[in-house]
């Protein structure tokens, strides 16, 4: 709380990145009311610092703004059940333009980022202004789709694909038979993938009621509808949406750590082990966390 108020009075004087840790921190730990607060002045702020980037007599390492920035605002703004209607159409407009300058350049994470910008901006109805950027998540999405025929490539992951079809469904954004392709591709080799996956309940539970959704759109929306028997939706992952996890703040801060150490593609959360053990944290060698199957239960 001590943050968050000091960082909405003096938000003019913060840098980017300041700003962007400061509200996720406070949306991350639930402060509802002090993040409707802050966002408005951190969306603001990045925007002019976004363009004042684009001048290089201006940038700098201080006061550049990065793709992470602005994927961090956005995930605070939906986490935090702001709405449209909280900010102005032009602020909205300024943020999402200069958050798809800033995903346009390739990199590991493009697809982590982009897909959390769109499920974000799905979460948060921000319907017509986001509408460029879930296009632009599609495009990179697909090109790595193409290019690898396997996920876990370029920042896409089973778990990012599904968080862009979710936001594509939720949003409605189905402008034609590819569109509908490519939401089945992601259902079926999603559900596929997490069937033989080591991921277990971090992996599968927080994505087990989009897969679920996905699967009845493709089943039951004219506009999402496409030729061909549909794969049904496994045993496992619907019951993975029942088991009760819970998870401590340490336990959170010390995956954060791990994952910024660069161990995310290593890193397991809630392993289930023989007898129905859970392990809260588990670092695979790389080759065996892609092989490692899941536990029968």
């Amino acid at each position: 709380r001590t943050t968050a108020s000091c960082a909405t009075a003096q938000a003019a004087s913060w840098r980017p990145k300041e700003l962007s840790w400061a509200v996720w921190s406070v949306a991350r730990s639930h402060l509802r009311e002090e993040a409707r607060a802050l966002l408005p002045a951190v969306i603001n702020r990045l925007a002019t610092f976004a363009d004042a980037s684009t001048n290089v007599s201006i940038a700098d390492t201080n006061h550049s703004v990065s793709a992470q920035d602005f994927v961090m605002v956005l995930w605070s703004f939906a986490v935090a059940e702001l709405s449209r209607d909280s900010l102005s159409s032009s602020n909205i407009q300024g943020l999402l333009h200069a958050a798809i300058r800033e995903l346009k350049t390739p990199s590991d994470e493009q697809g982590s980022f982009v897909s959390i910008c769109a499920w974000a901006c799905a979460k948060a109805d921000l319907r017509e202004p986001a509408d460029q950027l879930i296009r632009l998540a599609v495009e990179s999405a697909r090109r790595s789709l193409r290019s690898n025929h396997q996920i876990r490539s370029d920042g896409w992951s089973s778990r990012h694909l599904t968080m862009l079809a979710w936001a594509m469904v939720v949003q409605q954004r189905c402008h034609g038979p590819e569109d509908a392709a490519f939401v089945r591709q992601v259902y079926e080799t999603s559900t596929a993938y997490l069937e033989q996956s080591s991921g277990g309940v971090e992996e599968m539970k927080p994505h087990a009621e989009q897969l679920e959704l996905l699967h009845t759109v493709l089943n039951c929306h004219p506009a999402f509808h496409y030729p061909g028997p549909l794969r049904p939706f496994p045993d496992a992952i619907k019951r993975m949406k029942f088991l009760d996890v819970t998870q401590s703040y340490l336990q959170s801060d010390v995956e954060a750590v791990l994952r910024r150490l660069g161990h995310s593609r290593s890193l397991r959360s809630e392993v289930l082990e023989r007898g129905g053990m859970s392990i809260d944290t588990v670092l695979f060698p790389t080759q065996a966390a892609a092989s490692r199957r899941p536990v029968s239960r």
